[in-house]
């Protein structure tokens, strides 16, 4: 008994030599081998060409090192283009000073092969931007920053062409990686100026209500003075209602990262007098008789005889309702559905909205003076009408308008006139008229 103890202290004997020979050793983080060197390197040169051509959304607090566009410096107007060198490695020893440099060469060679660069791009000039000629990557760090800075001047009075500059590193200190060691940046100047546009569209239930469609690029800030004394609206897009028809003049100016844009537009706001001219406008047609049948006459409407088929014609009940229809199983040759109506002085708007075409069809709406429209042979040199619009092929659901305008009351005639071969069709889903 006394042997086997003697022997089980003795192994406990050695294993403690053991632990104490590794606390003896001075610790070390990071183990003394041959690992791979330092190698010097920029971020942005593994994208190939750096384009900026687009407003981008300001980067607040960016990750170190993380690629972002650009940043405007209002107060020295400068264009800044934030750059970076890393290195790469097992560790972060040592400081490291980097070169900057111009690179024309590269430039001059992207330019020669096709798609690479732009054939109206130039070489950005040395007296249009400055960047510092060296950065020191310090003890502990893996990156340097330095900023490529633009005058604003220039860009504006060159806007709408491109630019391009190389970046090259170099570095005596550590060895650099030859393949992310120039960094190519072009900038297109089109996207610093607003290229402004809107449209006036107005809503059709209320003629005073407008939705202003922004068409503008490079914008990012807005400015609506809608021309009847209401307070200025800063929104991309408004709606604005106006308390009376009439005429306003509308200005729009658009904010842009060195510039500003600004149009004006001269809107009409048209009252829509549909329902007083027309009792049956459409959307849908009604018809005038009370029979079960999808077909019927238009009710007040007139038409032609020739418009009807076998009694009725004129109307055709569709699954979401009556349209107004020119159908013959033998064809229509000057078939006419339209309405004569009293109108005061004034500039007009009219119009159709077409529900359906089949076939080979030949159609004209027409407003015409007096109570009757013309004969679709002679529809385009009478002197009767007024405004006309002509189709004889699918023009889908769009809405179609002619304007005309009466110096005096008068009598007018508004409506359609159609010819069409055997068994086709033009079908018709609502008319309105606007002042």
């Amino acid at each position: 008994m006394k042997k086997i103890i003697v022997f089980n202290f003795g192994r406990i004997l050695l294993l403690l030599g053991i632990i104490m020979m590794f606390y003896s050793c001075e610790y070390n983080n990071i183990v003394d081998a041959n690992y791979p060197g330092q190698l010097i390197y920029m971020p942005g040169a593994k994208n190939g060409i750096f384009v900026i051509d687009q407003v981008i959304e300001p980067v607040v607090n960016p990750t170190p090192g993380a690629l972002f566009r650009f940043t405007l410096d209002q107060t020295n107007k400068k264009f800044v283009v934030p750059l970076s060198v890393y290195r790469s490695g097992i560790d972060n020893k040592g400081n490291i000073e980097v070169r900057i440099r111009t690179d024309e060469d590269t430039i001059a060679k992207l330019k020669t092969i096709s798609g690479m660069l732009p054939d109206t791009t130039l070489l950005l000039p040395a007296n249009s931007y400055t960047f510092t000629p060296s950065v020191v990557i310090k003890d502990g760090d893996e990156i340097a920053k330095f900023n490529l800075s633009i005058d604003f001047d220039f860009l504006r009075a060159n806007h709408g062409k491109s630019y391009a500059i190389g970046v090259n590193i170099s570095s005596d200190d550590r060895k650099i990686n030859k393949s992310l060691s120039t960094m190519i940046i072009v900038i297109n100047t089109s996207f610093l100026i607003p290229v402004i546009d809107f449209t006036p569209t107005p809503d059709i239930t209320n003629g005073k209500t407008i939705n202003f469609i922004n068409h503008t690029l490079y914008g990012t800030g807005y400015s609506w003075d809608f021309g009847d004394g209401a307070a200025v609206s800063t929104d991309i897009s408004p709606i604005h209602t106006y308390a009376s028809y009439g005429t306003y003049t509308v200005r729009f100016a658009a904010t842009g990262l060195i510039g500003n844009s600004s149009i004006e537009r001269t809107i009409k706001l048209w009252e829509n007098l549909t329902n007083t001219y027309f009792p049956n406008p459409g959307n849908p047609f009604l018809r005038s008789d009370s029979r079960a049948a999808k077909t019927g006459n238009l009710k007040d409407w007139s038409f032609t005889p020739n418009v009807q088929t076998g009694g009725y014609g004129g109307f055709y009940l569709e699954t979401g309702g009556g349209v107004m229809d020119f159908y013959s199983g033998s064809g229509l040759t000057n078939a006419k559905i339209y309405r004569t109506i009293d109108l005061p002085a004034g500039e007009y708007k009219t119009g159709f909205i077409n529900a359906g075409f089949t076939g080979t069809n030949n159609c004209y709406f027409a407003i015409a003076l007096g109570n009757q429209i013309p004969d679709i042979e002679t529809i385009e040199t009478s002197n009767n009408v007024l405004g006309k619009f002509h189709w004889n092929t699918n023009i889908s659901s769009a809405t179609n308008e002619v304007s005309f305008k009466l110096d005096s009351p008068q009598t007018v005639t508004i409506g359609f006139v159609v010819s069409n071969t055997a068994k086709s069709e033009i079908k018709i889903n609502s008319v309105f008229l606007l002042r």
